[in-house]
Order: C-alpha cells, then structure tokens, then sequence
C-alpha cells in the first residue's frame, strides 16, 4: 500500500482482533506468540483448529488477527506515520463476536515521504 499511495497519501484499516469471544480459548496462545516476538501472532492456518464454533464454516480457514501493537509496528516499519490507532467496539455485535469491546482494530496513518 505504502508504494501505492502518492506523498501524504493515507490507509485507513479495520481488521479483526483476537479479542472475540470464540478466540478466547486461543488467547493465552496469542499472548504467548506475541511475547516471544512472533511477527504475525494470529496468523491462523485453520481457523477450526482453534474454534469449533459454526460461524466458521462460513468463514474462510486461514485468517490473521491483528492487535494495534502488531499493526502499529508494520505500519512504521513500512515508512507509514501513524496518526491514530486503536482497539474498538463496533457496538451491537453477535454473541459469537461481543467480548470486551477490543474486538476490532483501525488504523489512520500517512505516508510521508522526507
């Protein structure tokens, strides 16, 4: 995206976080990933394989959750200047989803260009 955009361009993303309810199970998991400096901690092959929940089926096995920590960190090693960056709640979510209103991760950030 970074070569995409002109100077001063911006990103704006929103991305799963691990902070949902059928991920709880799998978080100390995350967590562990994380502190032993994994790059991409949510990176997930086969989404069954840490939730046997039903809403997987219609979802696609391999997905990547992402905290501000680790999309923070890409973004800057890109060359993007990151102007706000947070976990959030998008309000009324589906049991299956609502945990403790981190559920989701957004990022604004600029490139600059010195």
């Amino acid at each position: 995206m970074y070569t995409w955009l002109k100077p001063e361009g911006k990103i704006f993303i929103i991305a799963s976080s691990p902070y949902i309810h059928i991920l709880e199970n799998y978080l100390p998991q995350y967590e562990a990933k994380k502190a032993n400096g994994i790059p991409w901690p949510g990176e997930v092959e086969n989404l069954k394989k840490i939730t046997n929940h039903p809403v997987v089926d219609a979802n696609p096995p391999f997905f990547n959750f992402l905290d501000n920590d680790v999309l923070a960190k890409v973004a800057i090693e890109t060359g993007f200047h990151i102007e706000k960056i947070s976990l959030f709640d998008r309000g009324e979510l589906p049991d299956h989803i609502k945990f403790d209103g981190r559920e989701n991760v957004g990022l604004i950030a600029q490139k600059i260009v010195e």
